[in-house]
């Protein structure tokens, strides 16, 4: 069948997926070809060439001649095609599905595991077995076979072949993709580069063997076919032999003196597989054949090995060739136990749980050896690679077992390492066991070295383990103490020797040195031993330590070499001396152990044993000694990049002030509070704790520079009022500051002074050219100031270092170490010289030349030609690239920039070892809080420094590298000798030389005048809390000026809002946020790609980084980032338009959202956290593979559990649950959404308008959750939306969360309710989930036959129950039939349009829910046809009625609600429910009818009416704006209908309520503004017990005058009977018989009128009843009568009232009298009680919404202290008094300007219409005509008085000696006796003009008490009246 073609031919066309398949089934290879021979060669074509599986037994009966008939081995032929056909069936469905699963994705498709191990199978069977260690990893092949199957190879990088060993097992992790989608995708593994030719062959190996298997897939590639292990181990002896890495150069004397760099090496490798898979797309060649003429090509040779190997040996100084693979590895591979990452277990259960477990943490930190040894190893041009033991890294690795210990011991005794660390755990050594017998109990001792002979078997356990490791290390110890090279370290505790104190006094702990091996390795050569205190190292601990050293050759001088010594009964003798420590590491601290973080080793102890590896390895196996620099230790040659000086103090006065700094408290983890002066600056310290220097010759400093400033002015007032003129005039009124003579004067009188004490610095007014500093009068001050950074800056006048040929310096006294740089150190693109500018420079050419003419002409660059710069600095010289860049926001302004990074690498090259630190919004908001908390009235001043990178001189030697060049035709080229914009030292030495300025302004300013310099780059902030502090900041800038620092005074700005570096702060607020500049374009921005939902990817990141910028003042908005930044990195590198998920457009359009509505301000974070949290609670999760449970349970101030829960998480409403496959996998999210709901369940709510801060502390047993609160930011799904959902309830309820890490054995109660244990918990506090079921449309049928309504089976669980309300009821169906009654519950049911019904049904065997009719009737509804149908209709509110059949039915919904039973584990009944119940406070228990005036503001009234009250009847003193309604219902209690409900919102006021005959009982509370429940009187509590108010009054504990009970009792307001709506009805079984009312008797006791008050009282308590007496409603009907007529004559006689002869159009208005009694004495001195009545008009907003501006100007609480300040301030010139008056009926003196109606229905119910001839109160614009006729008034008098501008409140006369504030009807005066008397001749005209009425007026102070008025005085207020208010003086 297969023809003339031979099967060889014939196999090859088939499709390699077809063969593998086929051939995997057992299909012989003669059928296989007749297949393909028949043109079936690819799966898609067999799998559709049969249509049935008999279709293919026949067919291949017929066609291929195999039968089944035939026998067994043709019927398992014919099996073997069927088992293949259905494969390829089942294949092709679901590759097709995942194929374009991947496309759409852009994801790598997959090689299912079993065609993985099928390769491989193949593999070893064509070409042998193979090792893990190089056989490819399943992700690398897949990479590998896409690139095949798209038909052009990539050459990857050695880190990603990855071989089947090291490969991490898969992780699914959400993405956003390049569409917008957010979708999970498999992460990949990447392992290190190699190290050196042994793993380099690994690598190349691991690649031939994945081309090979691929070879053997896809058999008809022959582009692969060639490839053969020959080829390969040709091409490893190329770059491994004597043309690449082996090539060297030698000396005369044969001295190998140049090697490649290994790095160069894998460039080359990389860059020659590059050129082959080139070659195959160009010249088609197979990869054998493209390898081979890569490898030999010698372009590729010249450009990627030759040419930079030639550069790299022309370097100045040239890194040192690096070693061998073997030796390098041996540096650092194995490390057994890194010391700085040891937990030592506090005993107990556990201690040894997980043996060599507990050895590490598995977390990195920072300065371990591990972070030195790489850190320190950039320096000498060394790979470290760090190898460490970590059973949760490395579970196989458990050092317990016999075959790990022999496979390391192998290890070891091969010499594969050069350095060994051991530090085993040591809680079976520890003496804390012996302290006490809390914790657990020792196991071993000095007499019993390897544990007790009577041990329980955990005891035993723990014994053994600690014995196995200290033989283990000991071992491991000696192995590598037999090499000659090696070194060796062992850490452990001292032995102390025996218990000096306690019960086990004299008994000696056992300890690993006492094992015999410690003192037989002390025999050897090179084993040392040494203790020491940690201490030493840093520590505030002492922690005595011993180490077993080996190979170690330096130590540090506080060692006590020796072993440890003991007197004759075994107490402790040496080597360590006795110390006391500062820390004792015993007990507890906060929720820890002491000793929590002293398992790490210290990090100075972690530096010198890096360093004495890396020394010692670089001694043995390199071309001389290497110095590392250390503490203490100057480098010796400046020349060489890798040693750096590290400076001394200059100075004794290493810190600015008492204590600790300054911490900064962002909600999260708490930071140093940094002022951009470094470490040293007393900014960084409070003001009460600085250190000034105090000296004689400050004093006279201080002292005389201010009195020559004043004197130089001519008026110490004029200093005062300079900052307020420097913050509003700006450059005009920086006159001082600006003034050069005044300056010189300060110099000049500075000099002297520090002559005159003894000064040896010469020329002290020297300015060095080039720079504006006068450097020595500067530093001779702080060294007069003793100041620890000072020498420096001598240094400056020849210019400071460049840092690449002399490095930077270190000054550990002022800066934080940095460690680590974004730029890498590149050594083979260092020396190009030559770099083209940008675009930009071509567009601005003109520019350009115009700007650095400029600055040549400055000295700050020189114009060379290229000669003479050869000339000058030789090859030292770098040309860096220049571009131009036009500021938008600033007016088109140009700055242009030097490139030192692109191209010449400088800045790769600049080292700063200082860190740095910038003030940000984080010490904004401290200061913040810090004034907020003393009540400082802060003021700000905001200057910028001209050019201030550029006004320092660079080092002569090294200004060649800052050189630039415009065209490039040019013949010349700049140099800059100044610092430059671009170039990585420029920030630094800017900001040491800054730093001391401002270390020495605060110096020179003193405590006297104390204030707050904040610098960010160029940007200066003065900020002055005082008289004082606003002095100083004035002189703070004039100082700085004095010593050279250029401000650009044109950008002086200042004042109680400023802005500053994009922050915006509001001083008189205390509020931080963005200016609304800022704040509006950030609107802008994210509201727009909201809308359009359309951005580029270089748009959104550009935006992205302003938003992080404003996320550092914005705390609560930080959160909602994370996905931003997740999708902005997914996108980074897409082009064109983009479309933003749904996601994040709600995300976006939330932050514009929050930008609009007043989010960019920002109130700080306290400083002190009060002792005592609001709120404290513990939670936990749990995860398995199939599901999830969550926990908690919140802590009362007793440490008792008050409230818990414990749930499932449930798909149903959690579908990211399974997101990542297992739960487990989300652990991280599940325990913050238990912390979240823990937040969400007992958080207290404050309101949003108050100041108080609620405090949170949260325990959790994730560690990565309290990073990410303190961070408030997280990228991972679902994460970041709970941590969203977390930072918006806080802020919303201004609640501080502190998440707290405890262990997971302390967290053990949140574990048991994740178990679902509940031991511990008593059911009634559990808190249960209300689940919504989700709502459950039905039709229901409208039964006007039935008694009750009726629910099916089905909603057994929904609504609330009530079978009690039933009981002992029956019902029967329509046939009559008794119904099965399974419960009674209450629900709602919603018929839509608004119509909700709370029914109550029956739970029955029915089909259908049934509504009662009769119900629906008898609450008002009505059955009514129209044109489109039948409707249920009422008030105007429509409800669809349909026909189901014959019977009448609605549409509706009834609520899932349901709750679950709390259930005890152990029993069936259910316990009792936690409800959230309302309770009243006895305020509201002892209503009397009418009106109740419950507190000041607030008012209740009862009725039993089933309708809402209108609160705008209610008598108080002003409109009640707001409404809360309690139910109390049938059976049910009280239910709470509306909270602080707006009334000007409401349609209706007296609204219907719904279920209107189970009311029994309505109480409305008004108040005029929003209060929280308890303040109107009622409690939401959780269970059924009422709540113990201390309001509650018991009989017979007030006195006889009742004083305790007024305080709570009511107010009666307007007592009148109850209307009949209102009036309860009747009953008759409430009728009782005439009895006589004489005597009552009460619980046994019989009262009478002859009983005393006070019994009396305490009887009306019993029977609850009030115990006030009350006017009868005629009496008071009378007295209301009486008391309106006053009224109404009364106004009439003052002209209000007039006859009404107005147009029926006219403006009309409502009116009411106000009542209340007043207490007064009548003419012999007794007190009576006066019924008053006033008249006032309603006057409404809604009648009128378009009416605006009809207030008066108010007064603010600074307003309010400036008329005292004023009246101090004219006190001293003349006689003055100050005055407050009170005006009489303001309003009623003021004509009425529109004409107005008015109707009056007094108490008797006559009604009469009025005209208004002058205002009435409850007008809206009253205040504002009264305003404004007063101050019309006085201004045209003799005094001229005008309305001062900033405060229109206030008025001035002409000669500034008479001040006017006005309040409405309350005037403030302050006057000189003179303008007094002419004011009040004015003031009674003007009366007299308006009203008969008299004035009454009160003197609120006089000459002799002021003392308490100006103590309370604004400072800034006085200081703005200075220089406004008081000119005139």
């Amino acid at each position: 069948m297969a023809g003339p073609i031979p099967r060889e031919e014939a196999l090859k066309r088939g499709g390699a997926d077809l063969r593998f398949t086929l051939s995997r089934n057992d299909v012989e290879d003669d059928l296989q070809a007749a297949f393909f021979t028949n043109g079936i060669t690819t799966i898609q074509k067999f799998s559709s060439f049969f249509r049935s599986e008999d279709d293919l037994i026949q067919v291949m009966r017929d066609s291929f001649g195999t039968d089944a008939a035939d026998g067994l081995e043709a019927r398992a032929q014919l099996a073997s095609v069927i088992c293949a056909w259905r494969e390829t069936q089942t294949k092709q469905k679901r590759q097709a599905e995942v194929e374009a699963e991947m496309d759409t994705r852009e994801w790598t498709k997959p090689i299912p595991t079993g065609d993985y191990i099928n390769l491989r199978n193949a593999f070893m069977r064509v070409h042998g077995k193979i090792e893990d260690r190089v056989t490819p990893s399943k992700e690398y092949m897949e990479k590998k076979l896409q690139e095949l199957e798209n038909g052009e190879f990539r050459a990857e990088l050695l880190s990603e072949v990855v071989s089947k060993d090291e490969v991490d097992p898969d992780v699914m992790v959400p993405v956003f993709d390049s569409k917008g989608s957010l979708s999970v995708k498999r992460g990949s593994t990447t392992v290190a580069l190699p190290t050196g030719p042994e793993q380099l062959r690994r690598r190349l190996s691991v690649m031939l063997h994945c081309i090979l298997m691929l070879a053997l897939k896809h058999t008809n590639r022959e582009e692969i076919q060639d490839m053969n292990r020959d080829i390969m181990e040709r091409y490893k002896d190329y770059i491994l032999g004597d043309y690449v890495w082996g090539l060297s150069s030698t000396d005369l004397q044969g001295n190998q003196i140049q090697t490649p760099p290994w790095s160069l090496i894998l460039s080359y490798e990389h860059a020659v597989r590059k050129r082959a898979y080139s070659l195959m797309v160009s010249d088609h060649l197979k990869l054998g054949a493209a390898l081979e003429q890569a490898w030999k090509c010698p372009t590729t040779k010249e450009r990627h090995f030759i040419t930079p190997l030639a550069l790299y040996s022309k370097r100045s100084n040239p890194r040192e060739v690096q070693l061998p693979e073997v030796q390098v590895l041996a540096f650092v591979q194995q490390v057994l136990q890194e010391g700085a990452q040891r937990i030592e277990l506090q005993g107990g259960q556990g201690a040894f749980g997980h043996h060599w477990i507990s050895l590490t943490n598995g977390r990195p930190r920072k300065n371990s050896v591990s972070s030195w040894l790489r850190k320190l190893s950039k320096q000498l041009g060394v790979t470290v690679e760090v190898e460490m033991v970590d059973i949760q890294v490395k579970p196989h690795l458990d050092i317990t077992k016999e075959e790990v210990q022999q496979q390391l011991l192998n290890k070891i005794a091969a010499g594969r390492y050069f350095a060994l660390l051991i530090s085993p755990p040591c809680s079976t050594f520890s003496r804390a066991t012996w302290a006490n017998r809390k914790g657990p109990r020792p196991v071993r001792s000095y007499v019993r070295l390897r544990g007790f002979v009577r041990l329980s078997w955990p005891e035993r356990k723990r014994a053994n383990w600690g014995n196995i490791l200290t033989d283990f290390s000991y071992k491991a110890f000696e192995k590598q103490m037999v090499h000659v090279e090696a070194m060796a370290l062992f850490e452990n505790p001292e032995d102390l020797g025996a218990i000096q104190a306690g019960e086990n006094r004299g008994i000696r702990p056992g300890s690993m040195w006492q094992f015999e091996k410690f003192l037989e390795l002390l025999r050897w050569d090179k084993v040392d031993t040494a203790a020491f205190y940690q201490e030493d190292f840093g520590t505030e601990y002492l922690k005595p330590t011993r180490l077993l050293l080996g190979g170690f050759r330096r130590l540090p001088k506080h060692f006590a070499l020796g072993p440890p010594c003991f007197d004759d009964q075994g107490f402790y003798a040496g080597p360590l001396e006795r110390r006391s420590a500062k820390r004792q590491l015993v007990g507890r601290s906060g929720n820890g152990f002491a000793t929590t973080g002293s398992e790490q080793w210290p990090s100075d102890m972690c530096k010198w044993i890096a360093t004495e590896i890396l020394e010692q390895f670089c001694a043995i196996y390199k071309q001389g000694p290497a110095v590392l620099a250390d503490d203490g230790a100057q480098g010796t040659n400046s020349g060489v990049q890798d040693k750096y000086e590290i400076l001394r103090p200059d100075g004794r006065k290493l810190v600015g002030g008492l204590g600790d700094p300054r911490k900064c408290q962002p909600p999260g983890k708490d930071r140093l509070f940094h002022d951009g002066a470094g470490l040293l600056s007393m900014g960084r310290w409070d003001v009460e704790n600085r250190i000034w220097s105090m000296g004689e010759f400050w004093k006279q400093l201080r002292a005389g520079t201010v009195a020559l400033i004043e004197k130089h002015l001519g008026d110490a007032r004029a200093l005062d009022r300079a900052c307020f003129e420097m913050a509003v005039k700006g450059e005009k009124g920086c006159s001082i500051v600006r003034d050069e003579t005044l300056k010189g004067e300060i110099r000049k009188f500075w000099i002297s002074l520090l002559e005159g004490h003894g000064s040896t610095q010469t020329d002290l007014d020297h300015v060095a050219a080039g720079q504006p500093f006068y450097l020595r009068l500067m530093k001779e001050l702080l060294k007069f100031g003793e100041d620890a950074d000072c020498n420096f800056l001598l240094q400056g006048e020849t210019g400071f270092p460049v840092g690449v040929l002399n490095p930077l310096p270190r000054t550990p006294h002022a800066y934080e170490e940095q460690t680590s740089w974004r730029l890498e150190d590149e050594p083979f693109m260092q020396e190009e010289i030559w770099r083209s500018n940008y675009q930009s420079v071509e567009e601005h050419v003109q520019f350009v030349r115009d700007h650095f003419d400029e600055e040549c002409s400055e000295g700050l660059m020189e114009k060379l030609t290229i000669a003479e710069a050869k000339e000058r600095y030789g090859d030292r010289i770098a040309i860096s690239s220049l571009a131009v860049r036009v500021e938008e926001n600033h007016n088109g302004k140009k700055r242009v920039i030097h490139d030192a990074t692109h191209g010449t690498k400088v800045n790769n090259r600049i080292r700063c070892r200082d860190k740095t630190r910038s003030p940000s919004a984080r010490e904004k908001q401290y200061l913040l809080a810090y004034f907020q908390k003393n009540r400082c009235s802060v003021f700000s001043l905001v200057g910028d420094i001209s050019k201030a990178h550029r006004r320092f001189l660079h080092a002569p030697e090294e200004r060649g590298l800052l050189a630039c060049r415009i065209l490039e035709s040019d013949q010349f080229i700049y140099i800059n000798r100044v610092g430059t914009f671009g170039l990585a030292c420029a920030s630094y030495w800017w900001g040491r030389i800054a730093g001391a300025g401002i270390r020495l302004t605060h110096e020179l300013l003193g405590p006297t005048m104390p204030v707050e310099l904040l610098l960010f780059a160029d940007d200066l902030e003065a900020l002055g809390a005082s008289a004082g502090g606003r002095r100083g900041i004035t002189l703070a800038f004039l100082y700085m000026s004095v010593l050279g620092f250029p401000f650009k005074w044109a950008k002086q700005r200042g004042g109680l809002r400023v802005e500053w570096i994009g922050l915006y702060t509001d001083y008189a607020a205390y509020k931080l946020g963005l200016s609304p500049k800022r704040a509006q374009w950030m609107h802008d921005w994210v509201l727009g790609l909201a809308t359009s939902g359309v951005t580029t990817a270089r748009n959104f990141e550009q935006g992205l980084g302003r938003l992080g910028f404003a996320s550092l003042a914005l705390t609560w908005e930080r959160p909602f980032l994370g996905p931003l930044y997740n999708w902005s990195a997914a996108v980074r590198n897409k082009t064109g338009s983009l479309r933003i998920p749904a996601m994040l457009r709600t995300i976006l359009k939330f932050l514009a959202k929050r930008f609009a509505t007043g989010g960019d301000l920002q109130s700080p974070p306290p400083l002190e956290r009060p002792l005592r949290n609001d709120l404290v609670f513990c939670t936990d999760a749990k995860a398995t593979e199939s599901g999830a449970w969550i926990g908690g349970f919140k802590q009362g101030p007793d440490g008792k559990i008050t409230a818990w829960f414990s749930e499932e998480i449930s798909s149903s409403w959690a579908p990211w649950l399974h997101l990542k496959r297992d739960p487990k996998r989300i652990i991280a999210a599940l325990e913050l959404l238990a912390s979240l709901v823990a937040v969400k369940l007992w958080m207290p709510h404050t309101s949003e308008a108050s100041d108080a801060t609620c405090w949170i502390r949260g325990n959790t047993d994730n560690q990565s959750n309290t990073y990410a609160i303190s961070r408030w930011m997280s990228t991972k799904f679902p994460l970041t939306v709970f941590i969203m959902e977390l930072s918006e309830s806080l802020r919303l309820s201004r609640c501080n969360l502190t998440l707290d890490w405890i262990p997971r054995e302390s967290n053990q109660l949140a574990d048991d309710l994740t178990n679902e244990k509940f031991d511990h918990f008593e059911q009634e506090n559990r808190v249960r989930m209300m689940s919504f079921a989700g709502v459950s449309s039905a039709e229901i049928i409208l039964d006007s036959g039935a008694d009750t309504s009726a629910l099916p089976l089905t909603y057994a669980d929904v609504g609330e129950s009530c079978q009690h309300e039933t009981a002992g009821q029956d019902f029967i169906d329509a046939q009559g039939g008794k119904l099965d009654i399974r419960d009674t519950r209450l629900a709602t049911v919603d018929l839509g349009n608004g119509v909700i019904l709370r029914e109550r049904f029956i739970i029955a065997n029915i089909s259908c829910p049934l509504l009662a009719l009769g119900h629906i009737v008898r609450a008002g509804w009505e059955i009514q046809h129209f044109s489109d149908g039948v409707f249920l209709v009422k008030n105007g509110k429509f409800v669809n009625v349909s026909f189901k059949r014959n019977s009448l039915c609605v549409k509706g919904s009834i609520r899932m609600i349901s709750e679950d039973d709390c259930l005890s584990p152990t029993s069936t009944a259910p316990g009792p429910k936690a409800l959230r119940a309302i309770h009243l406070q006895p305020v509201l228990r002892r209503l009397l009818p009418g009106w109740n005036k419950v507190n000041p503001q607030v008012y209740a009234l009862t009725t039993r009416r089933a309708r809402f009250v209108d609160t705008t009847l209610c008598p108080g003193g002003e409109m009640m704006w707001y409404r809360t309604t309690l139910v109390f219902r049938d059976a049910q209690g009280w239910e709470l209908l509306e909270f602080g409900e707006p009334i000007s919102e409401m349609e209706d006021l007296e609204g219907e309520i719904y279920d209107p005959e189970s009311v029994v009982e309505v109480l409305t509370l008004a108040r005029a503004h929003n209060v929280a429940s308890e303040q109107l009187g009622f409690a939401l509590v959780d269970g059924e017990q009422a709540p113990h108010f201390d309001a509650d009054v018991l009989v017979g504990e007030a006195g006889d005058g009742d004083t305790g009970e007024q305080e709570h009792a009511p107010q009666p307001v307007q007592e009148v009977p109850a209307e009949l709506p209102d009036a309860e009805p009747l009953d008759e079984e409430r009728v009782v018989p005439f009895a006589d009312e004489s005597t009552v008797t009460v619980d046994g006791v019989v009262l009478s009128c002859d009983n005393t008050l006070k019994a009396l009282r305490a009887g009306c308590e019993v029977l609850g009843l009030s115990k006030r007496g009350s006017k009868s409603a005629d009496e008071l009907q009378r007295l209301d009568s009486i008391a309106d007529q006053v009224e109404v004559e009364r106004l009439s006689g003052l002209q209000v009232l007039q006859e009404d002869n107005l147009p029926h159009d006219a403006k009309s208005l409502s009116t009411r009298f106000v009542r209340t009694w007043r207490e007064k004495k009548d003419k012999e001195g007794n007190a009576i009680w006066l019924r008053r009545s006033r008249l006032v008009a309603r006057e409404y907003t809604w009648l009128q919404p378009d009416r605006e501006a009809l207030f008066s100007p108010a007064t603010s609480n600074i307003a309010s202290r400036i008329l005292p300040i004023c009246f101090l301030a004219l006190r001293e010139h003349q006689d003055t008094m100050m005055l407050a008056i009170d005006v009489k009926d303001a309003f009623l003196t003021v004509k009425q300007e529109q004409p107005t109606r008015v109707r009056c229905t007094d108490a008797s119910g006559k009604s009469v219409s009025y005209s208004l001839g002058r205002v009435l109160p409850g007008q809206r614009d009253g205040s504002l005509l009264w305003h404004r006729d007063l101050v019309k008034f006085v201004g045209e008098s003799t005094l001229g008085m005008e309305e001062f501008e900033a405060y229109p409140s206030i008025l001035r006369s002409k000669l500034g000696d008479c001040l006017l504030m006005i309040h409405v009807d309350d005037l403030l005066v302050a006057t000189i006796v003179t303008s007094w008397i002419t004011l009040l001749t004015l003031y009674m005209v003007f009366l007299w003009m308006h009203s008969d009425q008299p004035v009454r007026n009160e003197v609120l102070a006089s000459d002799d008490d002021l003392t308490s008025v100006e103590m309370s005085c604004s400072e800034t207020a006085r200081s703005l009246m200075n220089a406004y208010l008081l000119e005139p003086f």
